[in-house]
């Protein structure tokens, strides 16, 4: 051993090479232990960005579908894609009932 207190002793099991490993730090008293989040939390940015997703896919496939002239669909794509989730939500309100008639 080095006589270091950072540090231990390790010993491999195959070759019987000594290998010295340093330990993680202290911690002091008073910190902080940093608690691990659960699964549903981290999930949840990820079915938020998948709902997106399938909502500006179904926008664009609508936009292309409805029977506005070619300009309004190309701006319409375009909107939704730059801008997800205004873009739908503007091409749900506006665009949607303009493209019918």
């Amino acid at each position: 051993m080095l006589g270091l207190s950072a540090v231990a002793e390790s010993v491999d099991r195959v070759t019987g090479e000594e290998h010295y490993v340093p330990l993680p730090a202290r911690r002091s008293p008073g910190s902080v232990v940093p608690v691990k989040t659960t699964r549903i939390r981290n999930a949840v940015p990820g079915l938020f960005g998948l709902i997106v997703l399938i909502a500006d896919v179904w926008a664009i496939v609508n936009v292309f579908q409805s029977s506005a002239d070619t300009g309004k669909k190309v701006l319409w794509t375009v909107l939704v894609i730059i801008l997800p989730v205004l873009g739908f939500i503007l091409w749900y309100f506006l665009g949607k009932t303009a493209g019918k008639g």
